[in-house]
């Protein structure tokens, strides 16, 4: 909450409620509604515990049926427990080697590739030098789940432009393209999550400005675009479906959409 609620001194348009949908999805992840439900028996717990402390300490003739019902109680608070953590351990085992990023040439989801953006022949940061840990994020998809959106995932893609001067020497042109797809359980939190995704993607220093675009077969589109020009959000919703992109370079998004709504226009 703190991370999500706090104010940033550097963020020149500060919304401190924008993400909080994208809160509630990792508040309705599985593994994590098991651990509230664990935690909240064992408050339960420690209360039937108090409970039967406090009967024995006033009679030590407790009627028999009752000391039985307590017996079955606390039972049945053990067994369901005993599943909760069973259940805690499966998603979070689950969770842990389903969220984690890997390399695109693995992924299995669709997604918009960079080169069918750009203009230009763009190459990786391998292709063109050896590999480094400052670019180890480059060209990876991650993953993710929750009871709000089932089926979601992010796209990280990063590209390099190889330009020669008239003197023979080379520099690299970098252009970036980053995607995030949910499929919601209902039409109505697809809006609200594009919204704070794409808060969630932009750069915090630099003022954004927002519009609405009229898009046929689509719910809605908003474009966003820095006053320096020099990155661009886009955001597509069609019923339970959305997806929004950041992007650095020099394409215009908005001449892009037809293809970029192919990922949730069926």
């Amino acid at each position: 909450l703190l991370l999500f609620l706090l104010p940033n001194e550097y963020d020149v348009q500060p919304d401190r409620w924008a993400k909080i949908p994208l809160l509630l999805l990792d508040l309705s992840n599985p593994a994590f509604l098991c651990l509230l439900a664990v935690m909240i028996l064992l408050h339960i717990q420690v209360f039937q515990e108090k409970s039967h402390r406090n009967q024995r300490e006033k009679s030590c003739n407790l009627p028999v049926h009752s000391s039985s019902l307590n017996n079955k109680k606390t039972f049945i608070t053990n067994k369901i427990f005993i599943i909760l953590c069973g259940l805690m351990v499966i998603f979070g085992g689950i969770d842990y080697l389903w969220t984690r990023p890997i390399p695109l040439e693995t992924f299995s989801q669709p997604y918009i590739k960079l080169s069918e953006i750009e203009k230009v022949s763009i190459s990786s940061w391998e292709e063109l030098y050896e590999s480094t840990p400052f670019h180890e994020d480059d060209n990876q998809g991650e993953y993710s789940y929750s009871l709000i959106a089932p089926k979601a995932y992010i796209v990280n893609q990063r590209g390099f432009e190889t330009i020669e001067t008239h003197k023979g020497e080379e520099y690299h042109s970098a252009s970036s393209l980053e995607m995030a797809y949910f499929s919601t359980i209902l039409s109505m939190f697809t809006r609200s999550i594009a919204e704070a995704q794409m808060d969630q993607f932009r750069t915090v220093n630099t003022k954004w400005n927002y519009h609405e675009i009229t898009v046929p077969e689509l719910d809605f589109a908003i474009l966003a675009e820095t006053e320096e020009g020099v990155s661009q959000m886009i955001a597509l919703g069609c019923g339970k479906n959305t997806v929004i992109f950041y992007y650095s370079g020099l394409e215009q998004l908005e001449n892009h959409i037809p293809q970029l709504a192919t990922l949730i226009v069926e």
